[in-house]
């Protein structure tokens, strides 16, 4: 079916739609069962789509329809897979009495299907289904005696990836029961029945179940060795995790992201941070999350790109602070001397609350004090434990790979009870896995565009935005430019032009603007229309000249990121990464349209002057503060530059 196609490649819209159409032609109950069955799998990818980005009642309506879709294929044929997802789907949701209640009809369905590789991975799915339920619907020996009679048939079918599932499964269900060794004997059976088969999606998981027993064991230096192989099966397989599967996408901080954090919780440990390789391998491990997340985000691999740490630089430090379940850990790569490692112990739940409560307040007009009061706790737990060895280093770039949570915080706003970070001296900027340029010497050739006027789009208004031609003319002053192409001229086809004709080095526009963690729900605003996340990588890819010559900046003057969402600024590393642009400046939160064309202006002016961008960055908010009076974080903090800091 087109329908399931489209869900796969994750264009969900209309995948729904195409679906609708089938169930209301569909004329044999066999092909409408399988329509329904395809529009709750789509509608269950929404709900997932939008929990990511934090619209949870959005998702929890999309849910329903998803249930109600899966009721309707159940209705009409019994469809073994319609019950199981939507099962699985009630258990996900917490909706336990009902899947209580649905599991007998689940199981009779289950028990009159013949044997096979199909019938085999239903047994699997469910028995993992129901495992995860606190109160276990059946007794344990049920599940594994049913496991068991899934491997078996398995051996019979000489399935031996089926094999490893339902013994690996099994594994699962003794470390449920926390019988640590029969768990782990089964768990390499499991990775045993994979020694002839090209299997790294399956291997990795068994490989982590394997990490995980082991570690309960107390043989730590064993599970570190199983977790490292489970990473490097997550290496050899990320095509084929992310490729352009919408649920494998979604899934990823579920399937994939604790395999790595997990990992560092271990490299991390008093007993192998004595080991100087083991935070190589700590900050490598890292490197990759943040590769992984980009190819998840944007649906391909990035290929051969410049690890962070391998970048010298006598002026920067590179931090990478990692948020564990009971500590804040920091690594610190300083010039010519080996990795420092911090930490401040801190439960992860303490940690999520202030970043959290910090990126509200920062985000609100008139709340400087409850910012000073958490910007000093965070760096109490980031840099506080470094003061010495920055200074000793003399280094005046801070350069944060963050994860998680941490990547919505301005850096600079961290606050030592006297001073800002970059009162201090320190220029910031973040760095997520990108391709590294030396800076490009020759001067910038910027095209310069934007709207300001107030627009209606797509049932969404955009307010207006005063400056935009102060602004663009400000810094045209400054830089070799373009026309300035605002309001009505402003359209894709008019930039498309521009950037196919023109010989520009960097992009400033200041219209609204979204950056989501989810590709769909990223934009930047042109005239009458949104220029969606696709048409933006495209379009600054023309800009590169088809990636030949990339651009050494792209600014995004007037844009935030979505309300609600944890990763969204994954948008932005996205756009970098994807176009291979050097560097990109943006605002964080809605700007107040006087401070920021300000701040503007006086960024390119430096620029101008030779200074390297994060330094730009640096001096353009200080005369937010100093010399025209914006002390408050609120408006001098709202800038992120990710990428190249030179």
């Amino acid at each position: 079916q087109l329908g399931s196609v489209l869900r796969r490649i994750g264009d969900l819209e209309t995948a729904r739609s195409r679906l609708q159409e089938s169930v209301s032609l569909a004329a044999r109950p066999e092909t409408l069962g399988s329509s329904w069955l395809e529009l709750g799998n789509t509608d269950w990818a929404i709900a997932n789509r939008l929990a990511a980005i934090g619209r949870e009642a959005d998702a929890q309506q999309q849910v329903q329809v998803a249930l109600a879709a899966y009721q309707q294929a159940i209705d009409q044929t019994h469809l073994l897979q319609a019950q199981l997802n939507r099962l699985r789907l009630l258990i996900e949701q917490g909706q336990t009495l009902e899947a209580r209640q649905s599991l007998s009809g689940v199981l009779a369905t289950l028990d009159q299907q013949s044997p096979s590789r199909a019938t085999v991975y239903a047994t699997i799915h469910l028995m993992e289904s129901l495992m995860q339920l606190t109160a276990d619907p059946l007794p344990p020996l049920e599940i594994a005696s049913r496991l068991s009679k899934a491997a078996d048939q398995a051996r019979t079918l000489a399935d031996r990836p089926a094999l490893s599932y339902a013994l690996g499964q099994l594994g699962a269900l003794y470390e449920h029961t926390q019988q640590w060794a029969e768990a782990q004997a089964l768990t390499q059976q499991a990775l045993l029945a994979l020694d002839t088969v090209q299997a790294p999606e399956i291997r990795y998981r068994w490989q982590w179940q394997l990490g995980r027993l082991l570690q309960r064991q107390g043989h730590s230096s064993e599970a570190v060795q199983a977790y490292e192989a489970a990473v490097g099966s997550l290496q050899q397989v990320r095509n084929d995790l992310l490729s352009v599967n919408a649920e494998v996408q979604f899934s990823f901080r579920d399937r994939v992201e604790p395999v790595y954090r997990q990992y560092l919780e271990l490299l991390l440990t008093p007993e192998q941070t004595a080991q100087p390789q083991q935070l190589t391998k700590a900050i490598q491990t890292v490197d990759q999350l943040q590769l992984a997340e980009l190819e998840n985000y944007l649906s391909c691999l990035l290929g051969q790109v410049q690890r962070v740490d391998q970048v010298q630089d006598a002026h920067t430090a590179i931090l990478y602070p990692i948020v564990l379940s009971d500590r804040v850990a920091v690594i610190a790569q300083l010039p010519e001397t080996a990795l420092v490692y911090r930490e401040t112990a801190v439960p992860q739940a303490v940690v999520e609350a202030t970043l959290l409560d910090l990126q509200t307040n920062l985000a609100t007009p008139g709340r400087t004090p409850e910012v000073l009061a958490a910007a000093q706790t965070v760096y109490d737990w980031l840099i506080r434990p470094l003061e010495t060895d920055l200074a000793q280093a003399a280094v005046n770039n801070l350069v944060f790979v963050l994860e998680g949570t941490l990547r919505n915080i301005p850096m600079s706003v961290l606050h030592d009870g006297d001073q800002y970070l970059i009162e201090q001296g320190y220029a910031v900027a973040i760095a997520p896995r990108l391709q590294l340029f030396s800076p490009d010497p020759a001067p910038l050739q910027v095209m310069l565009g934007g709207v300001g006027i107030p627009q209606v789009i797509q049932e969404t208004q955009f307010p207006p935005i005063a400056k935009l031609q102060e602004e663009l003319a400000g810094i045209a002053q400054h830089v070799d430019s373009s026309d300035l192409v605002m309001n009505e001229a402003f359209t894709t086809e008019t930039i498309r032009e521009y950037l196919q004709t023109g010989n520009f080095s960097a992009i400033h526009w200041k219209t609204h603007g979204v950056f989501s963690s989810d590709p769909q729900e990223t934009y930047v605003v042109a005239y009458q229309e949104q220029i969606g996340a696709y048409d933006l990588n495209h379009l600054i890819w023309l800009g590169s000249r088809g990636g030949s010559r990339p651009l050494e900046l792209v600014t995004l003057s007037a844009c935030e990121t979505a309300q609600g969402d944890s990763r969204a600024v994954l948008g932005l590393a996205g756009l970098a990464a994807r176009t291979g642009t050097r560097s990109v400046l943006s605002t964080l939160w809605v700007a107040q349209d006087n401070p920021n064309t300000l701040f503007m202006v006086r960024f390119y002016q430096a620029l101008a002057q030779g200074v390297a961008k994060a330094e730009a960055v640096r001096q353009a908010q200080l005369a937010l503060m100093q010399a025209y009076g914006y002390t408050t974080p609120h408006i001098w903090s709202n800038y992120l530059l990710i990428g190249n800091w030179g």
